[in-house]
């Protein structure tokens, strides 16, 4: 388990991690094995990382990455599961930090041209001379891994009309009629998905309400409201994309070809805590596992200090957790902060009453503050 506060080195630990494992081991049972699970982790973290306030470098998921042993001790497979992609950062990056690695690599990469991708300047705050050197890493990783090239330009295609979704603007709504300002643009980003740019524009201006008997009607979406599901498709898309990446990568070090019952040792890389002037509802996730893993830390420390306190009496030592009533207010039933939530999903105004009643639930919890919802 590799935790730790912000720029810690926890991606760098988990990688020296894993080099050490496969090192230490007996021989891999495919000779490229090692270097494999290397440029995996390579891949993922371009795709996965990003740069924020504190690190260049930081990791926007928590990765559990598994090696596999077979009966001679020989590393026979890995397998990589990610948790938590951040992925509200594709619609609004916080202040002064950046989307993931792997769109500015690919806008200094040698094929952003192919994608009408601008290069960077470095006045933007992007280093355009690095992330062209790791683009290239990036496309040596993904031949050393045996992706074929339709699957590296679907790949690509698919991070460049993400890239295009950010840039496409929607005219004031007048008379219900909400109009994209750059059709040109639009239609290239339907050509990089492959999907009919018709099809796509309803898809996004238009809102499909399902009545009774499979009834349904369509009404136009305001300009901000195409915009918010704009950024939806793109988060969504993302997503996808990364699960997929994932899939791929574990494909191509035989995960599925594993022998029955082979033991393994998983590497857990957490996402440090975060504290935002507003965290979103991903940093709370962040957070509450984070909390949750080290209170089983602590307990488990407690039991093995009372273990060793029973056998060789000594002076009372006592470990203290903060974390129970905090982690008590988030997911306790059956008033948790989460439990709530829950509750209110299918409500038409769920916001204000969410609200309302955690305030009202939790005025007087000692790890509770309230604040103004203005």
């Amino acid at each position: 388990l590799i935790s730790g506060d912000k720029c810690s080195g926890k991606t760098e630990t988990a990688k020296q991690c894993i080099l050490y494992l496969t090192e230490v081991s007996g021989k891999p049972s495919s000779s490229d094995l090692d270097q494999k699970i290397l440029w995996a982790d390579l891949l993922l973290q371009s795709f996965g990382n990003a740069t924020t306030h504190f690190n260049k470098n930081s990791s926007r998921f928590i990765k559990w990455t598994e090696i596999f042993f077979d009966k001679k001790a020989n590393v026979c497979g890995a397998r990589f599961i990610n948790i938590l992609l951040d992925k509200s950062r594709m619609a609004s990056p916080p202040e002064n930090e950046k989307k993931f690695h792997i769109f500015y690599q690919l806008s200094s990469g040698s094929s952003s041209s192919r994608y009408r991708l601008n290069s960077h300047q470095e006045g933007d705050g992007v280093e355009t001379k690095k992330c062209e050197e790791h683009f290239f890493e990036v496309e040596r990783g993904l031949e050393k891994l045996g992706f074929e090239k339709d699957e590296k330009h679907w790949l690509f295609s698919v991070v460049a009309a993400i890239t295009h979704l950010g840039n496409i603007n929607f005219k004031p709504s007048t008379a219900d009629q909400t109009q994209v300002e750059d059709e040109d643009l639009f239609n290239f980003v339907a050509e990089l998905l492959e999907c009919n740019p018709t099809r796509l524009k309803e898809a996004i201006i238009l809102r499909r309400s399902i009545l009774r008997d499979d009834l349904s009607y369509k009404s136009m979406l305001k300009d901000w409201e195409a915009r918010d599901a704009l950024d939806a498709l793109a988060s969504s898309l993302y997503m996808r994309l990364f699960y997929w990446l994932t899939n791929r990568i574990n494909q191509a070090l035989g995960s599925s070809n594993v022998p029955p019952n082979s033991n393994f040792v998983g590497v857990l890389d957490l996402m440090s805590f975060e504290a935002s002037n507003v965290n979103s509802l991903e940093e709370l996730c962040v957070n509450l596992a984070n909390e949750k893993l080290h209170s089983h830390f602590h307990n488990v420390n407690v039991s093995l200090l009372h273990d060793q306190q029973q056998e060789q009496p000594q002076p009372a030592l006592e470990l203290r957790s903060d974390s129970e009533a905090t982690l008590q207010l988030i997911e306790a039933e059956p008033n948790g902060l989460l439990v709530l939530l829950d509750q209110e999903f299918d409500e038409v105004t769920a916001t204000e009453q969410y609200y309302r009643k955690i305030s009202e639930e939790h005025a007087h919890h000692t790890t509770f503050r309230r604040v103004s919802n203005e």
